[in-house]
């Protein structure tokens, strides 16, 4: 069929529609177009200006529990307790082993999270990150005596350990980004292998990401980060690259910086100190078209990827995908799930942490011919069509979800 069925399926999420998690949005338009619309069920709405263009079409089918009245949380909450007294009592004794409170608030939320699945005949809860989704959905399922899965990303893996051991551990299908997550999940979580895990890469859909025509044959000067700027990102070493390229590069170089985030007033503190303010333009978030369009006029993609003190890191960023997708060579960090995507036909990737390494291979990319840096982006225009398109990775959701579930509506686009 290739019309759209609903099918008892909800994500469940912290915040929805986030501009940093555009992934999610991306994941819930490609399910649509296969057949598949699942209820969104999210803690909170953001306040954010800006938001993906698919957003519009996903609000109908989202509840935010946060928008409920305090009675309906209250009358969930009793309702779901009143039904299933003896799976509250071990979700409950569960919460209380968890150190500090935030196990406790999302038993709460939980509890609401139950009622809404068991009101929609919903089967299944599919949580993205591990740590505060991941535990809302795995008590709700608990709760409603349903099944439930997860896609840990990154953040997830370092930041709550008893958090991540239950959800993972409770899970009926544990999916995540790239192979360097499943070594790192392994690791902290006894008793699972490498082969209990479905790596979804979070795609890009390539018939909107694409470049709309091709860059003007010019000595390479313009180089573009996006990012949050938060220490994990990287945008420290950058700023130092700058500087360096500032020294030994014979025509002036420029960059855009897209995000905002705690680390801001610093960075800007750091370009100042180090000479080259007037060569970095730190544009704050923009809307998911304007980001593409920044991209679409840049040389050179920068992500200098690192690990924050308090080992919070990325996996695989999706802004370099939806770089490669414009055609446009990347220049990263060597680390996390990076080099499973970014390979020497494709950019260049570089030591963490190392501003010179850094400098180096940017000056290297904007020294090449425009035509050799088309044909860098060509390639890696290609490494996302065959291997990191959205529609595929949603293909692979649809059969875990038909394996677990059995009877959804007929899939469209197969």
């Amino acid at each position: 069929m290739t019309e759209s069925s609903s099918a008892p399926i909800a994500y469940v999420l912290w915040k929805f529609p986030k501009l940093s998690e555009t992934f999610v949005v991306e994941e819930l338009l490609a399910l649509e177009r296969r057949g598949l619309l699942p209820v969104v069920i999210a803690c909170e709405r953001p306040d954010e200006q800006r938001f993906h263009p698919g957003v519009p079409s996903l609000t109908g089918r989202t509840v935010w529990i946060g928008e409920l009245s305090r009675s309906s949380r209250l009358a969930a909450c009793a309702a779901t307790v009143a039904r299933h007294p003896w799976r509250f009592i071990s979700c409950a004794r569960s919460a209380l082993r968890s150190p500090g409170r935030v196990s406790l608030a999302n038993l709460g939320r939980s509890l609401v999270v139950a009622r809404i699945a068991e009101q929609r005949g919903i089967r299944y809860l599919h949580a993205h990150f591990a740590d505060v989704a991941g535990e809302i959905a795995c008590s709700a399922a608990r709760l409603a005596g349903v099944r439930f899965g997860v896609t840990i990303h990154g953040a997830d893996i370092y930041v709550r350990p008893r958090t991540l051991r239950l959800v993972v551990g409770s899970a009926s299908l544990r999916v995540t980004v790239c192979e360097y997550n499943v070594t790192e999940i392994v690791r902290r979580c006894p008793g699972t292998s490498r082969s209990d895990f479905l790596i979804k890469y979070a795609g890009v859909d390539t018939k909107r990401v694409r470049l709309p025509s091709s860059r003007p044959k010019r000595p390479g000067r313009q180089i573009v980060a996006v990012g949050r700027l938060v220490p994990k990102k990287g945008f420290g070493v950058l700023l130092q690259a700058i500087s360096l390229l500032a020294l030994t590069f014979p025509t002036q170089v420029s960059c855009v910086i897209v995000g905002s985030g705690p680390e801001e007033a610093e960075l800007r503190s750091v370009a100042s100190r180090l000479g080259i303010a007037g060569q970095v333009d730190f544009l704050g978030d923009r809307s998911p078209g304007d980001v593409l369009e920044l991209m679409a006029a840049a040389d050179v993609l920068a992500a200098p990827c690192t690990i924050s003190a308090w080992g919070d890191r990325d996996s695989m960023p999706v802004v370099l995908k939806e770089a490669m997708a414009l055609e446009l060579p990347v220049v990263a960090s060597d680390d996390f799930g990076i080099p499973e995507l970014v390979t020497a036909a494709t950019g260049l990737l570089v030591p963490r942490d190392d501003p010179e390494a850094l400098a180096a291979a940017l000056a290297q990319v904007l020294r090449m011919p425009a035509e050799q840096r088309a044909a860098m982006g060509q390639a890696g225009r290609v490494v996302v069509e065959e291997r990191f398109c959205e529609d595929a990775g949603a293909e692979l959701l649809v059969r875990a979800f038909y394996d677990l579930l059995g009877d959804l509506p007929a899939r469209s686009g197969t």
